[in-house]
């Protein structure tokens, strides 16, 4: 695994599970802190996390953190698309705590460039929905996030 630049070997047996930590304050397996994005609409450098194997393996991501959680199944390079629509709508939240709905793009070639079609506004009011723009991400590894508006339904965003 590469988180960031930070390599973290590591072997699995077959029909085993091997559970990789990338935590806080230099905790677990590796820190988090390249790789944790909190970008309104940027680029953050060799934030990507990269898993290589030599034989066919399955990868899930899991994040937590007090009052949300996120899963996926990562999909390899080879099965890629090239165009995404965003598929549901940003859960709220109840109270006072902001519910922002964001998309992540990373590269994996040198000089990507990705075209976005926003559904609604972006949280620093900079991107209007309906309207195309793009973004180039210069190294395998970086990584584009843009956040919305808080409580904004952002299905049919085009990535």
């Amino acid at each position: 695994i590469l988180v960031g630049t930070q390599s973290i070997p590591f072997t699995v047996q077959a029909n085993n599970v091997v559970r990789k930590f990338i935590g806080p304050n230099a905790g677990g397996d590796a820190p988090n802190t390249a790789v944790h994005l909190n970008q309104n609409d940027g680029v953050t450098t060799a934030a990507g996390i990269k898993v290589t194997s030599d034989v066919p393996v399955a990868v899930y991501a899991h994040i937590i953190r007090s009052a949300r959680s996120g899963a996926t199944l990562v999909l390899p390079i080879t099965v890629w698309g090239r165009e995404y629509i965003v598929p549901g709508k940003q859960s709220t939240s109840n109270g006072n705590s902001l519910s922002v709905g964001e998309i992540a793009v990373m590269a994996s070639e040198p000089n990507t460039t990705i075209e976005i079609t926003p559904s609604v506004v972006s949280r620093n009011l900079n991107r209007q929905p309906g309207v195309p723009f793009t973004v180039t991400l210069a190294n395998p590894g970086d990584v584009y996030q843009l956040q919305f508006q808080d409580r904004q339904d952002i299905s049919g965003t085009v990535v």
